[in-house]
């Protein structure tokens, strides 16, 4: 009994000093934020950004563990390498195309269906003096 509750003392310690991955879409770019659990920054980290076409572009990250990726090919598996076998990776797949969407007013929305409501009671009555 002491002997498993050594082990899960000593294995809850493992993720101590796991790097972690954030990764946010602005625009055209990509910007991954790379960090330990003790939210230290993972400084001058190796970057590599893998494409599904095979291609493997390398970076670095800054003092703050951030890196600015241009986003052109779709989807992508981003891997960074802290060496002594701390990494970390995150897969992809964004929609690169901003789709426009056309949408009336809330003030419009709440109008048109107040019209179908009294046109449908309208037309109920209409039936029911028939």
């Amino acid at each position: 009994m002491r002997f498993l509750l050594f082990l899960f003392i000593a294995f809850s310690f493992l993720d101590a000093h796991s790097l972690k991955l954030f990764a946010q879409k602005d625009g055209e770019f990509l910007h991954v934020r790379a960090y330990f659990n003790s939210k230290s920054p993972c400084k001058e980290c190796d970057v590599k950004v893998d494409t599904h076409r095979g291609k493997t572009f390398s970076y670095k990250t800054d003092q703050k563990g951030n890196i600015k990726i241009p986003l052109k090919i779709n989807p992508i598996k981003v891997v960074v390498d802290a060496s002594l076998g701390h990494k970390s990776t995150l897969e992809l797949s964004l929609n690169l195309e901003d789709k426009k969407t056309f949408t009336l007013p809330f003030w419009i929305r709440i109008i048109l269906s107040l019209a179908f409501i009294f046109g449908f009671f309208i037309l109920l009555k209409a039936l029911k003096k028939k």
